[in-house]
């Protein structure tokens, strides 16, 4: 696991942090806070894993693939198709 360090700045009557365009990965989140009466807590950290997004995955990817190679097969066996039949209609 790999922790990787983004500085912010304090945040104060927050309860958020927004981190927008992380890299997928594992990143450890590190706190530290205090209450109303300036009493400060121990470090506290989460484990927060980032997923890639769902279309740069390998399982959509490839089902994108085989839907237009399914696509274009369709298409041209409908053609064939219908070729076919018109060419018998003509015979007649």
């Amino acid at each position: 696991m790999m922790e990787r360090l983004i500085k912010t700045g304090f945040i104060r009557q927050q309860k958020e942090a927004t981190y927008t365009n992380l890299n997928p990965g594992e990143y450890v989140f590190h706190v530290k806070g205090s209450n109303n009466d300036g009493v400060w807590n121990e470090t506290e950290h989460s484990f927060i894993t980032i997923l890639c997004p769902w279309w740069s995955t390998w399982w959509f990817r490839l089902i994108a693939v085989s839907a237009i190679i399914f696509a274009v097969v369709s298409i041209v066996l409908s053609r064939v198709r219908s070729l076919k039949n018109q060419k018998k209609k003509l015979e007649r």
